[in-house]
């Protein structure tokens, strides 16, 4: 009886450890699981397929085609002229800018890829592009009455005066908002942000700047309040 009682506490003990053991088993398991499909899943978001390798060149090659049709107009045929003076009449002179914005997204766009940046900084571009053609209509205009004529917007944008009808719309807008000199200060923040989220790293010294000059025009601005 002895014996009988002293092997069945015996089988608990190893019933327990066999349980204990599965368990912290079945723990590590599902553990490196959750880990190893986390891995799967960045790495999948941050792959550079083989037609992305493409877009770069793409990119390059449509702001050639651009600039030749800012440049020589009619020469590149009526689609050339016709774009040209479309892009004019959206953004005015400022739409030479576009060429430059699509190299720069050319040359950073495989690592934007591996950062998973690229939409942002797509939209980031586009607000500093309407952010300078509201500049261009703003300055010729700063000691002016201002009208709101979208139609006069978009027809002295594809002459190069003003804005054009993205810089006319949103220059108005902000000049009524937030007044002549708000509306520069605005425009220098969006560019310095830019290019401090383009160029600068996490602790570059670019970033310090750009956030030493940030504070520096946003102590300005309250001060004109």
């Amino acid at each position: 009886m002895f014996f009988n009682k002293k092997n069945g506490k015996k089988n608990k003990t190893d019933e327990k450890m066999n349980f204990s053991n599965f368990k912290r088993k079945s723990n590590s398991e599902n553990t490196e699981a959750t880990s190893e499909s986390a891995n799967q899943n960045t790495t999948g978001a941050r792959e550079i397929k083989p037609y992305m390798r493409a877009i770069p060149l793409i990119l390059v090659a449509l702001a050639i085609f651009t600039a030749i049709c800012f440049v020589t107009g009619s020469e590149v045929g009526s689609f050339g002229s016709f774009f040209a003076k479309f892009l004019f009449g959206l953004f005015s002179y400022m739409a030479y800018a576009i060429p430059f914005f699509m190299i720069l997204h050319a040359v950073f766009y495989l690592r934007d890829v591996k950062s998973g940046k690229v939409l942002s900084r797509f939209i980031f571009t586009l607000i500093v592009l309407l952010t300078l053609a509201e500049i261009a209509y703003v300055i010729p205009n700063f000691n002016n009455e201002i009208v709101f004529d979208v139609a006069k917007f978009y027809e002295d944008g594809k002459s190069q005066i003003g804005g054009g009808f993205f810089g006319g719309i949103i220059g108005f807008v902000l000049m009524k908002v937030f007044g002549k000199i708000g509306v520069v200060i605005f425009t220098l923040l969006i560019v310095i942000l830019y290019v401090v989220f383009f160029f600068g790293g996490k602790n570059s010294s670019l970033k310090r700047l750009g956030l030493k000059m940030l504070a520096a025009f946003a102590n300005y601005g309250a001060k004109l309040e």
